[in-house]
This record gives structure tokens, C-alpha cells and sequence, in this order.
């Protein structure tokens, strides 16, 4: 009975960790947990600011989005190559969420996949306090896929938009999304297509202009004759002839 026992608690503890395998496998977000600190994937929807704290519900890291003057003021990642990637299909979404702080109305957070900015697929809007981690989850079906040109994930809050509110700052930690029942390849990132680098173009050597004649013709320069200060004194002093230079430039 014993190793009945043992047997099946063996099997459980197999399947629990294939289960958790198979999520993290295909997962569709970039640092989901927040614990690589990257900001170049994870950004602002409309505004606010992006920060991260030590105050997760797993792990060390949370991210946090404060100073918000707006309901849209939050953050988003983009999918569209990885939904493109894994086609129609169930989708699993899971997230934590808490207020960094209490504020003096009722926030509701929701997480919203957003297709070709004309589909969204959204959880409930869930109520959250500063006291306590909520949990946000859903399983959509989505099917818009064939015609996809943008995808992007993002959460949003349920606040009356008023100049005198001061929206809610809050937290998110262990977020996960990724195809249910897919089975094939993981979708791996595009290596870039390297940018060649141009080739310098040759200049041509210029020529020396030649010297015009008053008729209109040229002929080749006539180069400068050299000489001494002897030949030049000889010249002063007797002319020219047939064994002296005649120094056209010195």
C-alpha cells in the first residue's frame, strides 16, 4: 500500500512539474516576473512612470506604475510575432496585482490582450487594496490571428476619469501567457539581417590643368629651369650663351 502511495505522489509531483514546464516553454512575455529589470520590453501605454520594487509576491522584483494622471496611464509589452507565431487558439493569462499604496477610492485592474486595436480580451475587473496580492486569470479564445497586424498585452484600471482624482499607483508580479494546447516549436526572436557596410567610392586622381596658348590650343607646362647663384651672376655679367642656364625661377 506504501508504494501505491509513493507511486502516485511521484507521478503528481512529475505531472505538476511538466505542467509548469510546458507554460514556461511556449511564454509569450519578456522577463514576465520582472526579475531581468527590463524596461526595453515592458513600457508606458500612454503615461505614467515605470519603476521597480523589492515588494513582490515572488521572487525579488515587482514592477510598479506610479504617477499616473489617467485611466490608460499604465503599461504594455507587444506580442504581435509571437501571436502571429502560434496562430488561433486557447490563450492562458495569469497576473498578481496590489496598490503601492491606499488610495481614497475603489481601483479595479483588469489585464486586456489587444488585437489590431479593433479585438480585446480582457479578465475581470478585479478589485485591488494595498494589503494583499490579487490574482488575475483567464482563458480566451482567441481566433483574429490570420489577419493579424498588431498585439500587445496591458493592463488597465476602472477609474472615473476626473481632473481632481488622483489615480492609483500599483504593483505587478508573475505574469504569464502562452498558448494552452500548443505543441509544436518555441517561437525563437528573428536574428537581425545584418546592415552591409558600404564600400567608400574611389576619387580620381586630377591631372594637372595644361597651359593654354592665346590661340585657343594647350601645350604641356614648360617645367622651371634651376640653377645657381653663379649662373645667375654669370648672366648679369656677360648674357647668355650656349654653356650658361638660363634661371627661369629659382
Amino acid at each position: 500500500m506504501k508504494k501505491i502511495f509513493v507511486f502516485f505522489l511521484v507521478m503528481a509531483l512529475l505531472f505538476t512539474g511538466m505542467t509548469v514546464s510546458a507554460s514556461s516553454e511556449y511564454e509569450m512575455l519578456i522577463d514576465p516576473d520582472f526579475e531581468d529589470n527590463n524596461l526595453l520590453v515592458w513600457a508606458p501605454y500612454a503615461g505614467g512612470t515605470l519603476d521597480f520594487s523589492d515588494d513582490a509576491h515572488s521572487g525579488d522584483y515587482s514592477l510598479s506604475v506610479s504617477q499616473r494622471n489617467h485611466s490608460t496611464d499604465i503599461v504594455k509589452q507587444e506580442i504581435t510575432e509571437k501571436l502571429a507565431y502560434y496562430g488561433s487558439g486557447k490563450y492562458v493569462f495569469t497576473a498578481y496585482v496590489k496598490l503601492l499604496e491606499e488610495c481614497d477610492h475603489d481601483v479595479k485592474i483588469q489585464g486586456v490582450l489587444g488585437v489590431n486595436k479593433a479585438y480585446w480580451y480582457t479578465t475581470s475587473f478585479t478589485t485591488v487594496t494595498a494589503d494583499k496580492w490579487v490574482k488575475l486569470e483567464a482563458a480566451w479564445d482567441v481566433g483574429v490571428v490570420e489577419d493579424l497586424e498588431y498585439a500587445e498585452f496591458y493592463f488597465i484600471t476602472d477609474e472615473n476619469n476626473e481632473e481632481d482624482i488622483e489615480y492609483a499607483s500599483f504593483l505587478i508580479d508573475g505574469c504569464s501567457f502562452y498558448p494552452q494546447n500548443y505543441k509544436g516549436e518555441v517561437f525563437t526572436t528573428p536574428e537581425p539581417t545584418p546592415t552591409p557596410t558600404p564600400k567608400p567610392t574611389p576619387v580620381p586622381t586630377q591631372k594637372p590643368n595644361a597651359t593654354e596658348k592665346a590661340d585657343g590650343g594647350s601645350s604641356q607646362a614648360t617645367p622651371l629651369a634651376t640653377g645657381t647663384q653663379s649662373d645667375v651672376d654669370a648672366q648679369e655679367n656677360n648674357g647668355p650663351n650656349e654653356k650658361q642656364s638660363i634661371v627661369t625661377g629659382i
